[in-house]
């Protein structure tokens, strides 16, 4: 009869926890940012626009997360993308969009984040796969997300964030030279006026484009700023760097190819080609 006792008081306590755990579960409630976040990492697009037409006054901007939005449909458009998975793409894309041109949107840097969203954006470049339809696939999600800034009164290509660390990029031009490949040209053929400031940084401590391309090996757009002017014998004075700064910072880095690169064309070795 103890037993008996025993087993029905375990089984009456195992119902009791799962009623509990599917009541906690029935009551579960979202606020509108965390769906709007639920709903941008999957790239569910319809939710997205739903959301954003019922609910007019919620933050859309970030939520109690590290990433945005914005960065989050990002990070599955670049899966997508790399696995070739053109129907997801899209609809990242237009979700994207669709928060973009909502009049709630600020590009501007967030709290306790060190990149905006197209900052980010220029940032996974590095990540796409080299095949040209992939890459052409990631020059629509630029091209979209600088469409709907452009939209922006208040946008403006030459933002800058502050890091307060001289080899982070607070500028999508900066960024483009540290990580981009087809960034650069979208960026240089839409916005000529950035090469007026080619060599632009905040400060003598901070590294200019072709320095973060060079801190970053990324030879593509070291070649085309350097085609397009900018200046490989701007001093540097974040750290002791002997001769030619831009040249020291590749060095330091072990960077052989790059090195041989800055050499040659300050030696006039070299003829290089712009963005086409």
């Amino acid at each position: 009869m103890k037993n008996k006792i025993i087993i029905l008081l375990v089984f009456s306590s195992f119902i009791s926890l799962t009623n509990a755990q599917e009541a906690t579960l029935n009551s579960l409630e979202f606020t509108s940012i965390q769906k709007l976040e639920i709903f941008a990492k999957g790239c569910n697009s319809s939710q997205i626009k739903q959301l954003l037409e019922n609910d007019t006054i919620f933050e859309i901007n970030y939520g109690g997360i590290t990433l945005t939005p914005i960065q989050l449909a990002i990070n599955t458009f670049i899966t997508a993308n790399n696995n070739d998975s053109i129907w997801k793409c899209d609809e990242c894309i237009s979700s994207i969009s669709s928060i973009m041109k909502d009049q709630r949107y600020d590009f501007k840097v967030q709290p306790n984040r060190e990149k905006t969203d197209l900052i980010y954006a220029i940032s996974r470049d590095k990540d796409v796969k080299k095949d040209p339809l992939a890459q052409q696939r990631f020059g629509f999600v630029m091209y979209s997300m600088l469409d709907r800034l452009d939209e922006k009164i208040y946008f403006d290509i030459d933002y800058s964030i502050s890091t307060n660390v001289n080899s982070l990029p607070e500028t999508a031009l900066q960024s483009a030279s540290a990580y981009g490949n087809l960034s650069l040209c979208i960026l240089i053929n839409r916005y000529p006026t950035l090469l007026r400031t080619i060599d632009q940084r905040n400060g003598s401590d901070k590294f200019t484009p072709l320095m973060f391309a060079s801190r970053f090996n990324n030879i593509y757009s070291a070649e085309k700023l350097l085609f397009y002017g900018a200046d490989y014998l701007e001093n540097f004075n974040g750290y002791p760097i002997n001769g030619i700064a831009v040249i020291g910072i590749s060095k330091m880095s072990g960077y052989t190819e790059m090195t041989k690169l800055l050499q040659d064309y300050k030696d006039g070795k070299i003829n290089l080609d712009g963005c086409k």
